[in-house]
Order: C-alpha cells, then sequence, then structure tokens
C-alpha cells in the first residue's frame, strides 16, 4: 500500500498547498481511499474535508466527513470509499476549536 500525505498537517481553519496528482500510483481517473487523522487532541471540534478539482481554481468536496467531536487526549482517523483520483487534491479543515489535522492518499489497499 502506499499512502502519501495531502500538504501539511493543519492546526487551523486554512487549506493546505494544492496538491496536483500526475505520479503513479495518484494518476487522475484511478481509484483511491483518502483519509483524514487528527492526532490526540481536545477536548474539542475540528471540521476538516478534503476537496478536489480539474483547474486548482474551482474545488469541490471529494469527501467531508462528520465533525470530530473529541474529549481530551482522543484521536480520531475516518477513511473514504472508494473514490476517484482527481487532478488537484487539498485539505481543508473549516471549524476548529483545538487539535490538528492530517490529510492522505492511499492506493492499493
Amino acid at each position: 500500500m502506499k499512502r502519501t500525505k495531502i500538504g501539511a498537517t493543519l492546526s487551523s481553519a486554512t487549506s493546505t498547498a494544492t496538491v496536483e496528482n500526475n505520479t503513479t500510483p495518484f494518476v487522475p481517473g484511478t481509484d483511491i481511499v483518502v483519509s483524514i487523522d487528527v492526532p490526540a487532541a481536545g477536548p474539542g471540534v475540528l471540521t476538516a474535508k478534503i476537496e478536489q478539482s480539474v483547474d486548482d481554481s474551482t474545488w469541490t468536496d471529494l469527501f467531508a466527513p462528520a465533525a470530530f467531536a473529541l474529549p481530551a487526549g482522543a484521536v480520531g482517523h475516518v477513511r473514504s470509499a472508494t473514490v476517484t483520483c482527481p487532478r488537484y487534491i487539498r485539505g481543508t479543515i473549516s471549524a476548529y476549536t483545538t487539535g490538528s489535522a492530517l490529510f492522505y492518499m492511499e492506493k492499493g489497499l
């Protein structure tokens, strides 16, 4: 399995740098799984999602799970079902009280 981090770890309401998928195994049109990890944090709430774009300008949700509501010291992890690898991908935190998020693409599960 190949697991690649999408941009930097975020700990505020912002987006990661855009990643252009053009290297095997992450090429547009192939099946991948995406995931969001929230290391030990809390107590607090963190809303994170992974977005996609065909032009690095207009963004839509690729994976938008429910908010992470974690007690102190808890760890969160959520994985998508299989999705189609977009040309451009980024992670976004839209609501934040504490903690950080790491965004990943996975291939070959």
